[in-house]
């Protein structure tokens, strides 16, 4: 079946607004984490336990905890900042602790939308849109088409923009921002290397600048040998990686965000070129007590690794073989517990190097069924593995590595039934959901039918947003499959009016949120209705309102526009909201919503918050008329510099030329449940920077 992968690196800033929102003295990298607090387990912990900021283990067999939080003390593991990097906390505005539960569906969908959205797709369906326009003489259709900046708008405006920038600025803030906005563009400012600008910022005394240095040398794209060797050397604390940092050993934290460049850079080489840094990526985990000392490093070497695009020449297919057993022989080594946070992390790499096949699939695939099928006994004795994350990779892992559920014959069915009875009856919430996630991208007309049966028995406001999002990824997935062959994709009407049931029948707002994406993600038209009637009732809650925006524009469904720009306007004081309608009205191909976020840009009086939100949104939306306001909010020294430094990634965003951010192909392949504070810990992760 075929696979929805994220697009190669991108731009996008809309969540940098909820924690703007939500905690305003986190700002690292010039980007915001996801969601309201950290993911990530304290170090040396090996089970998910309650206390440790893992996944929520059941009490009573296969029901969902409470509408609360089954882990009261989530927001205090976060770990320490490194010296030099942005603080990490999890304080709301006025002191308060934010308590969240992460086996919500938010957060799946928080790091997994942005392949499915697709915003910028907005600009093909704004072409065909004026086009039909024009042909109807319909009048205003010119003013309607929202188009990306032009070469020489990014190279003459864009560009010296944020060299300047990046040259006159002290704080860390405005510096790593550039840098990213930079890497983003990819492309040499005049009479200068970019390379020359990212390197020299190696040596500076602030952690996080050191680090986003070395990260942007992959977002560049460019993948020169002397970015790779600069980069290697990094990664393995080589003496010229030491020498290129002036310091006595380069940190862990820098030779991690090293490790992800180098995955980045991946997708851009040749299996000839590709060959020293998956040998390179490789005996890093070789390393002695690396999964235990070093695990950021390992947890980076691992999911850059996992980057390693299918090939299907002999060479590529050759390389991806060699990585894979790589990763499995450091899958099956007896670390102890507090390691299989690290070794969790192999499954997903394996099964997204792999696919399901290639030769050594059915390996890994009885592999991975066996660790989940012993997981689901309480008795961890004579169990290799105890980990709950163990499970859940290996649940995600099955998504990729197993053939459609066609029926009980079918080659992987075994596989399938086992990821059915994990959903009922695992201990580990986040394992139950994701085994139902994983049944919807495997597919199949058995997976069709058994998450429909469970969608109808589930509980409503824990379950069934789980199993409404499979079936969406589903049909998503059956869509993008049917447009790759040539074909138009056809909705299931049928699980179209079990959806839209399920949504006048909810009255919680998390149920209603994730139903309304599942009837976008279905393209189920006849939802069109039922939504619009719905915005003006839930359109002003932040929980809820952009979710419902957000599917009116999976939709595709253009009678909203009106309304949502009416949304738009009220909702400045609630940038979380802001930036999801100005995410919904791109995606609708609605150029007024440029114009309008403009305005709101230059009229604003302050406020980090509102002005991060309508930044933000300007910058994935991609259209040429953000350059200038963009470039002139950056340039301005009236205002302040974490200010400057949101212009900086709104402009980064605007100029660059990819469809999907950046950073989504490792959101995609990697389990942010087994958390590191390099991947994601609501600040100064990969996963957070935008």
């Amino acid at each position: 079946m075929h696979r929805v992968t994220p697009t190669p690196p991108a731009s996008t800033v809309a969540a940098i607004a909820l924690v703007a929102a939500l905690a305003t003295t986190l700002h690292a990298h010039g980007g915001q984490y996801r969601g309201p607090s950290s993911v990530v387990p304290p170090s040396g912990t090996g089970s998910t336990s309650s206390s440790s900021g893992g996944g929520t283990r059941a009490t009573s067999g296969p029901s969902g905890p409470s509408g609360t939080s089954g882990n009261s003390s989530t927001g205090s593991s976060s770990p320490q900042p490194a010296p030099g990097s942005a603080s990490i906390g999890t304080r709301g505005a006025r002191g308060i602790f934010l308590d969240s539960d992460l086996t919500s569906w938010e957060f799946w969908w928080e790091f997994q939308k942005d392949p499915l959205i697709r915003v910028r797709d907005g600009l093909e369906l704004r072409r065909a849109y004026s086009a039909t326009d024009a042909l109807l003489g319909r009048p205003g259709a010119a003013a309607a088409l929202l188009e990306p900046p032009s070469a020489r708008e990014v190279e003459l405006e864009a560009i010296p923009a944020l060299v300047r920038a990046l040259e006159q600025a002290t704080d860390r803030d405005t510096v790593s921002s550039c840098m990213i906005a930079l890497a983003k563009v990819g492309k040499d400012p005049a009479g200068a290397r970019l390379h020359d600008l990212l390197a020299s910022r190696l040596r500076s005394h602030d952690q996080e600048i050191r680090e986003t240095a070395a990260l942007a040398l992959g977002i560049a794209r460019q993948c020169s040998d002397e970015d790779l060797e600069l980069l290697l050397a990094l990664a393995k604390d080589l003496p010229s990686g030491r020498q290129a940092c002036d310091r006595s050993s380069v940190d862990d934290r820098t030779r991690s965000f090293a490790c992800y460049a180098l995955g980045i850079c991946l997708e851009r080489l040749d299996p000839p070129r590709q060959q020293p840094v998956v040998r390179a990526l490789l005996q890093i985990l070789a390393t002695d007590e690396i999964a235990s000392a070093h695990r950021n490093v390992a947890v980076a070497a691992i999911a850059a690794l996992g980057q390693l695009p299918r090939s299907d020449t002999p060479a590529g297919r050759t390389l991806r073989e060699v990585t894979a057993r790589g990763l499995l022989a450091f899958y099956d080594l007896d670390l102890g517990p507090g390691a299989q946070l690290v070794q969790a992390h192999c499954p997903m790499a394996v099964a997204h190097l792999l696919g399901p096949d290639h030769e050594l699939s059915a390996e890994c695939r009885n592999r991975f069924v066996a660790h989940l099928s012993s997981s689901l006994t309480s008795d961890a004795s004579g169990r290799a593995k105890t980990s709950d994350h163990i499970a859940q990779s290996a649940a995600l892992a099955l998504a990729s590595l197993c053939h459609s559920w066609t029926d009980d014959a079918a080659e992987d069915a075994g596989a399938c039934r086992l990821l059915l009875r994990c959903y009922r009856e695992h201990g580990d919430h986040q394992t139950r959901y994701f085994a139902m996630l994983a049944l919807g991208r495997i597919g199949g007309t058995a997976a069709a039918s058994a998450l429909t049966s469970e969608l109808e028995r589930g509980t409503r406001s824990i379950e069934r947003p789980w199993v409404a999002l499979a079936l969406g990824t589903m049909a998503a997935e059956q869509a993008e499959e049917a447009r790759a062959e040539g074909r138009t994709p056809q909705s299931d009407p049928a699980l179209g009016q079990t959806l839209m049931r399920l949504l006048e029948d909810a009255k919680n707002p998390s149920a209603i949120g994730a139903t309304a994406i599942a009837l976008g993600l279905c393209r189920t038209d006849a939802a069109g209705d039922l939504l619009r009637r719905l915005l003006p009732t839930y359109g002003a809650r932040e929980d809820v309102g952009g979710q419902i925006a957000i599917a009116l524009a999976l939709l595709e469904e253009r009678r909203a526009a009106p309304d949502l720009r009416e949304l738009l306007a009220r909702s400045v004081r609630q940038p979380r909201l802001l930036v999801q309608v100005a995410t919904a009205l791109g995606r609708l191909g609605d150029a007024q919503v440029v114009e309008q976020l403009v305005t709101m840009l230059q009229s604003l009086d302050g406020g980090l918050a509102r002005l991060s939100a309508v930044a933000s949104a300007l910058g994935q939306l991609g259209d040429r008329r953000c350059v200038a306001p963009l470039v002139d909010l950056l340039q301005n020294q009236e205002v302040t510099p974490l200010t400057r430094a949101f212009a900086a990634v709104a402009l980064g965003g605007v100029c660059d030329p990819d469809a999907v951010p950046w950073n989504a192909r490792y959101a995609f392949t990697v389990n942010y449940r087994a958390a590191v504070e390099t991947l994601t810990d609501g600040a100064t992760g990969i996963l957070d920077i935008l």
